[in-house]
């Protein structure tokens, strides 16, 4: 058995990950690691060949409403003299990794490991994160950098612990402790993952490297578009501080110029203008189905509805 681990966090919906995942497995253990995957989701036969371990769980425990949300809101200026925001939950996804860490860690740490090196599946492994896997350290984490920005805190992108780091790791990582970080008051570092790292730097130890760690993938979310189709972006409005108000909707993005209906329970509304607010006249209990048509193609927009958790419109003339 090799004396170091790569336990690596994934989720591969598509190709594009897949390969990168695939690509990094061979490069790992070119530098003499055996291979620990943890995955949400199902992984070709091609991966889970070249792989020492794979576990597969259901569980992806994104933080979500009432536990943990924070709310954001995009806003736009139209006309010269309007704007409008959008004001929607981001969820927690931080969790989610932590999780993986410390269920990876702790499955590795039943095997006879020296040292365990946390990576995610799209990291770009260069010449200085090749120095690191072939000279490990007790306690090493990596500030990250994307789009020419660099943060100095511990990305989870690379961490290396020895055997004794790596079960205070495990010890230390709960969701109590990421819940009360979360809601602590006067924080220095971001509410996030790498910020509750911060906080863990005492116990473990551990040295933030002279050089930036890099992603090969950038996923970008957008919460504030409820469209699937392409050209064309919506925002609903659920104010579920009061269910029985009425849905509205605004398109404030037409790319094409397309004719844009919006059918509740089989009424179509014509969406004649961006950035527009059209009530709908129905409460969330009121509506049994809901469409979006557009450029040829039509959205179911009812598993959406149902799952936003709150959004609110708000329209203002701007202060002269």
């Amino acid at each position: 058995m090799n004396k170091k681990v790569a336990l690596i966090s994934s989720f591969c919906d598509d190709q594009e990950k897949i390969d990168t995942l695939n690509e990094n497995i061979k490069k790992l253990k070119a530098h003499g690691l055996d291979i620990f995957l943890i995955s949400h989701l199902p992984l070709p036969k091609e991966t889970v060949k070249i792989c020492d371990y794979i576990f597969y769980t259901k569980e992806n425990p994104v933080l979500t409403w009432p536990v943990k949300v924070q709310m954001y809101y995009k806003w736009y200026i139209f006309e010269g003299e309007n704007y409008i925001k959008f004001y929607y939950p981001s969820y927690d996804y931080g969790w989610s990794g932590l999780n993986h860490i410390k269920k990876l860690t702790q499955i590795a740490l039943t095997f006879n490991y020296d040292y365990f090196y946390n990576l995610i599946y799209d990291l770009d492994i260069d010449e200085n994160v090749a120095g690191v896997l072939d000279n490990p350290e007790a306690a090493l984490a990596c500030g990250f950098e994307r789009d020419n920005i660099r943060l100095k805190l511990a990305s989870l992108h690379l961490m290396v612990f020895n055997r004794q780091k790596a079960k205070k790791l495990h010890e230390l990582i709960t969701l109590e402790n990421y819940l009360n970080f979360l809601n602590s008051s006067n924080l220095k570092e971001g509410k996030d993952a790498e910020g509750f790292f911060v906080t863990l730097g005492k116990e473990l130890e551990y040295r933030i490297a002279d050089f930036f760690v890099k992603d090969k993938i950038s996923v970008k979310r957008n919460d504030s578009n409820h469209s699937k189709i392409d050209g064309v972006k919506l925002f609903i409005e659920k104010n579920t501080k009061n269910l029985e108000s009425e849905i509205k909707v605004c398109v404030y993005e037409n790319e094409n110029n397309s004719k844009i209906e919006i059918v509740v329970n089989g009424k179509s509304i014509s969406i004649d203008k961006v950035f527009k607010i059209y009530p709908l006249g129905l409460s969330f209990w009121d509506i049994e189905s809901m469409f979006l048509k557009a450029s040829g193609q039509t959205q179911d927009l009812m598993p959406t509805l149902k799952s936003i958790s709150y959004s609110y419109i708000e329209l203002e003339k701007i202060k002269k």
